[in-house]
C-alpha cells in the first residue's frame, strides 16, 4: 500500500478517490472494491474529491477509526463472498489533522468473481481504465470456469426455499419475521442420545446456557412449553400463528413469528414501527441458540453453514436508525416500501465463525438496516462496534 498521498496521480485501473461523502452510501465503495478484485486489485482513497479524475482537495475523514469498522462491516454486508483479510485491509493514513481511508484490494484474490448484492441481486463489475463497468458474458463465463472451491449447499437452499414458502403463505401468516439457519453439508444431530436430549432441553429453557438474557427479546425462555420427539425439537409448531422455534436432526434451526412481535407498542396506541432493541436481539439470540446447539452435536469447525432472514407484510413499517433514545431516531425513521424483504442470497459462514456469535448477527441486522434504506453509522449504540457484541442491560 502506498504509505502517503500522491496528489499527482491520477485515477486509473488501480487507483481509485472518492469523497469523505461516500461513506454516507457504502454501495459506492462496495462496486469500486468488486470492481477492483475482478480485475488487478488496487487501492481506494476515502476523503480525496477528484474531478476529472485528479485530486483537487483533500478532505479526510471525521473519526477515522469509527468510519473504517463501519465500512468493514458494510463490505461484509455487500460483496459476495464477504469482505475479508484474505482479499484486502482498510488503512487509515494520517493527513493533517484528519485522516484517510485506503481499502487495498489484492490482486489475484481468490474466491471470485465478487458480486455487488443489491435489491435486485447481484451485480458483476470490474474495471475499465478509471471507470467501473459490468463484466461481460464473455468474462462471467471465464470467471465462473476457473477451479473454485465447490460449495455443495444445494439442498440447504431447497431447506431454505422450502421454509420461505411456509412463512410467505399469506392465506397462513398475514405477516411474519422469521430465521433459518442450517449446515451447508450433511449431518445429523443425536437425538437418539439420552445425554443430548437432556442437555438440549434444559438449554432451550434457561437463557444463560446459550448466553443470553435471562429476560429480554429472545428465543428461549424458562416458560416455554417443549416438545421434544425423535426427529424435532419444538416451542410452539411449524404453522403457530404465534411463536415457532424448531430443530430437526439435519441441525436446522428455524424460527418464526407476527411482526407484532418486534413493534414499540405503547398503551392504548399500537405503532407501525419496528423496536431496534427487539430487531437486534433476536438475531442474535437465535445464533448464539445456534452455536450452543451445534457445541453440545459437537459439530466440526469447518462445517459451512447458511443462514436466512426476512420479513413479510412490511410495507409501511417504519425502523429509525441509532438508540430509541437517539437524537434523529424519531426524525430519520423511514418507512418500507415493499411488502416482503427477502435476501437475494443467504449468509455464509463457517461453525468456527459462528463462535463469534453475535458479529454474524451484527452482519444480519445491517443488511435489514440497509435494506429500510440507512447507510453509515445507523445501527443502535448496544452494538459495541470494537467487540462486535450485541450489550443490551439485563
Amino acid at each position: 500500500m502506498s504509505s502517503r498521498l500522491d496528489a499527482n496521480r491520477a485515477e486509473g485501473p488501480r487507483l481509485e478517490y472518492k469523497s469523505a461523502a461516500a461513506l454516507k452510501d457504502t454501495s459506492r465503495i462496495a462496486r469500486a472494491v468488486a470492481a477492483m478484485l475482478n480485475a488487478k486489485g488496487g487501492e481506494i482513497w476515502i476523503g480525496v474529491r477528484a474531478e476529472a479524475e485528479v485530486p483537487v482537495e483533500i478532505e479526510g475523514v471525521e473519526d477515522a477509526a469509527r468510519a473504517r469498522r463501519s465500512l468493514e462491516d458494510a463490505l461484509c454486508d455487500l460483496l459476495e463472498p464477504p469482505w475479508s483479510a484474505e482479499l484486502g485491509t482498510i488503512e487509515e493514513v494520517p493527513h493533517g489533522a484528519r485522516a484517510l481511508l485506503v481499502v487495498v484490494c489484492r490482486e489475484n484474490a481468490g474466491g471470485g468473481p465478487f458480486a455487488v448484492l443489491g435489491r435486485d441481486g447481484r451485480e458483476f463489475l470490474t474495471r475499465a481504465g478509471a471507470r467501473v463497468r459490468r463484466m461481460s458474458r464473455e468474462e462471467l463465463a471465464r470467471a465462473f470456469s476457473k477451479p473454485r472451491d465447490p460449495r455443495p449447499d444445494g439442498e440447504a437452499m431447497r431447506i431454505i426455499e422450502d421454509f420461505r414458502g411456509l412463512v410467505t403463505d399469506r392465506k397462513r401468516f398475514p405477516d411474519r419475521f422469521w430465521m433459518l439457519a442450517t449446515p451447508g453439508t450433511p449431518m445429523t444431530l443425536p437425538f437418539d442420545d439420552d445425554s443430548f436430549r437432556a442437555n438440549l432441553h434444559q438449554t432451550l429453557v434457561d437463557p444463560a446456557r446459550s448466553g443470553n438474557r435471562p429476560q429480554g427479546f429472545t428465543v428461549v425462555n424458562r416458560f416455554a412449553t417443549i416438545d421434544l420427539r425423535a426427529e424435532a425439537a419444538w416451542i410452539g409448531a411449524d404453522d403457530d400463528a404465534h411463536w415457532s422455534l424448531r430443530i430437526d436432526h439435519g441441525g436446522t434451526l428455524s424460527f418464526h413469528v407476527p411482526l407484532d412481535v418486534l413493534a414499540f407498542n405503547l398503551p392504548f396506541r399500537k405503532e407501525r414501527a419496528l423496536w431496534p432493541y427487539v430487531l437486534c436481539e433476536l438475531p442474535a439470540s437465535f445464533l448464539r441458540l445456534l452455536d450452543a446447539l451445534y457445541q453440545l452435536a459437537g459439530v466440526d469447525d469447518e462445517t459451512p453453514i447458511l443462514f436466512d432472514m426476512g420479513l413479510t407484510g412490511a410495507e409501511a413499517w417504519t425502523l429509525g436508525p441509532h438508540s430509541p433514545d437517539a437524537l434523529g431516531y424519531r426524525t430519520n425513521a423511514r418507512a418500507f416500501d415493499r411488502d416482503a424483504l427477502l435476501w437475494s442470497d443467504p449468509l455464509r459462514f463457517t461453525r468456527r465463525e459462528l463462535r463469534q456469535r453475535d458479529a454474524i448477527a451484527l452482519r444480519a441486522v445491517s443488511r435489514i438496516y440497509r435494506e429500510w434504506g440507512h447507510d453509515g453509522d445507523f445501527l443502535p449504540r448496544e452494538w459495541n462496534r470494537d467487540t462486535k457484541r450485541l450489550e443490551l442491560p439485563d
